[in-house]
């Protein structure tokens, strides 16, 4: 007959120390900065790709203001000046693209049009004192005869 006792291997002395040892930890410590150190660097690449993205977002909003305003103005009336936006003073100058043209009603009839295709030159000012440049084309127009000649 065998006992519990008997039964139980003898056990290994137990160290006093236990946890890690200082090299243990500083090894811990240099493989886990190996491993974030490229987290940061994504990090810093997704900051400038933001901010690349406003600037960008910016000025395509900016660009978008001056078309609407260019659109809207009859540059055979106005075919330079200066107005004030959000992202600041928009200033545009325009040049005839090609000549006069009798202008034609929807069903192909002259109208009492003439009709002039601009370039124009825009120019915005923003808060920073830098300019944002471009370039576009643009319609004026002016009557040829009253309305009431067409009565």
């Amino acid at each position: 007959m065998t006992t519990d006792a008997a039964l139980e291997r003898p056990r290994p002395p137990q160290s006093v120390e236990s946890g890690f040892s200082v090299l243990e930890a500083l090894v811990a410590m240099a493989i886990l900065a190996a491993a974030l150190l490229p987290l940061l660097a994504l990090q810093g690449q997704f900051v400038r790709t933001t901010q690349s993205l406003e600037r960008v977002q910016t000025r395509l909003s900016a660009e978008s203001i001056a078309l609407a305003h260019i659109k809207a103005l009859n540059l055979d009336q106005s075919p330079e000046g200066t107005l004030s936006t959000v992202y600041g003073p928009m200033t545009w100058t325009s040049t005839p693209a090609a000549g006069p043209h009798a202008g034609r009603d929807g069903a192909g009839f002259p109208s009492r049009f003439v009709i002039t295709l601009y370039d124009v030159d825009i120019e915005i000012a923003s808060q920073t004192g830098t300019f944002q440049k471009f370039s576009l084309q643009g319609l004026g127009w002016h009557p040829t005869k009253s309305i009431l000649d067409t009565l």
